[in-house]
């Protein structure tokens, strides 16, 4: 099918194109509503579901906006979900009957949004000049409305179906973090957008896709006066201290989600060009907030919760070089967080009781040289002591004489 609408013409240029799309659309569009609305939607193998989703996609792209202006409300029709372009607020869900939302349909339009995400964003997708101009132009004429009205199905997924539903709510999270680096915002970062989100941070089956699109919200690419404001409004440094971590994965997300909200305030402390100087402290002190958190993480007993803030950890030691280099002394606050973090790099420097050393009959055995890094964990673990051993390095330089003290302890302590 995917062939049979390329080959009827990019946009309908050619002759009886657009009657060929037209009938081709009806078809898919009737398919879809009868076959996919119903229980029969969930034995229907994933890889059919996929390509269907696709080949709407294709379909889209083909014909979007001249042939099939409608493209966006017609899938969002097949829902139940509200078909709404005015400002989200927290009683638009509201006007929505739970009861009519079909799950099925809901499935299907999230794996279509993915599928257009993916043909017209996705960096890993090849994509001609001719490709880039075209996905442009739609990008820019969906921003007009037709984003607004994802938003609004999105926030009303979110609302009735998280609980029935905690799959379908996961699909549109994940969706909402790949969107959001080209539309508008303040779509997504409003109040009854970010209530729900800090409420799904509470619920095991959510939470960590919720960590994770807030990352990537807090990521998005923007100028650093609009990314200062942006932070306080989420005041995600307070929202992530007060979150349960005992579980390893979650942690994990919001180690990342920490080290994300670490670089792009370390960004605005060094950006000279276009932030203030009340910006750049203001970035500073939150920054100093966060390096609590950013401990706390790095000395997890868990490596892969440790390693999900070496960026902003590296970051922040490379900024105190500069400063230091530039003749600015450190903060009592900076200088605090260096003698919390020596300890902790030299802590999770050592090996565990429990490592597998190596023997001399295991050097001999095939073309094992004998080295510690013999399989995943083993080279895993070595990266990370490399990495630890950069910021040790760092340290050095920054604070001599909080290095040198530390490393005596530590030589005392092994030959006490």
């Amino acid at each position: 099918i995917d062939t049979m609408i390329m080959g009827a013409g990019i946009r309908g240029g050619e002759s009886g194109a657009a009657a060929k799309l037209g009938a081709t659309r009806a078809a898919l569009l009737e398919f879809v509503s009868t076959q996919y609305s119903g229980p029969s939607y969930r034995i229907e193998p994933p890889f059919i579901k996929n390509t269907l989703a696709h080949t709407v996609t294709v379909l889209a792209l083909a014909s979007y906006p001249a042939q099939w202006p409608t493209f966006v409300k017609d899938m969002i029709s097949l829902t139940g979900l509200p078909d709404a372009t005015g400002a989200l607020t927290e009683d638009s869900a509201r006007r929505t009957n739970p009861a009519s939302i079909n799950p099925f349909m809901v499935d299907f339009l999230l794996k279509v949004l993915g599928s257009l995400d993916e043909e017209m964003v996705n960096p890993a997708v090849p994509r001609g000049a001719e490709e880039v101009a075209r996905n442009t132009d739609i990008k820019d004429l969906m921003r007009v409305e037709d984003v607004t009205r994802m938003t609004h199905a999105w926030y009303s997924i979110l609302v009735h179906l998280s609980d029935s539903h905690p799959d379908l709510a996961k699909s549109t999270l994940r969706l909402m973090g790949v969107y959001v680096s080209w539309i508008d915002i303040n779509l997504i970062v409003n109040q009854p957008f970010v209530s729900i989100i800090f409420s799904l941070l509470k619920a095991p089956a959510l939470r960590g896709q919720a960590c994770h699109c807030l990352a990537e919200i807090v990521g998005k690419g923007m100028r650093s006066m609009d990314k200062l404001y942006l932070l306080q409004f989420l005041n995600v440094v307070d929202i992530m201290s007060q979150l349960e971590l005992g579980d390893i994965e979650f942690a994990e997300e919001v180690g990342k989600l920490a080290n994300v909200v670490g670089m792009e305030l370390k960004a605005i402390w060094i950006d000279k060009e276009s932030a203030t100087p009340d910006a750049h402290a203001t970035a500073v002190a939150m920054l100093e907030k966060l390096m609590p958190l950013l401990l706390s993480f790095l000395s997890h007993e868990y490596d892969e919760v440790s390693s999900s803030v070496f960026t902003a950890i590296g970051e922040i030691l490379a900024v105190f070089k500069k400063v230091q280099r530039e003749g600015v002394p450190l903060s009592a606050s900076q200088q605090g967080f260096l003698s919390r973090l020596m300890p902790i790099l030299v802590d999770k420097l050592k090996y565990g009781e429990d490592y597998p050393w190596p023997t001399a009959s295991d050097a001999s055995i095939g073309d094992n040289d004998g080295s510690l890094d013999e399989g995943d964990e083993e080279v895993m673990f070595g990266e990370m002591r490399r990495n630890l051993r950069v910021f040790i390095d760092a340290i050095a330089q920054i604070a001599p004489a909080l290095y040198d003290g530390t490393m005596l302890a530590t030589a005392q302590a092994i030959f006490k």
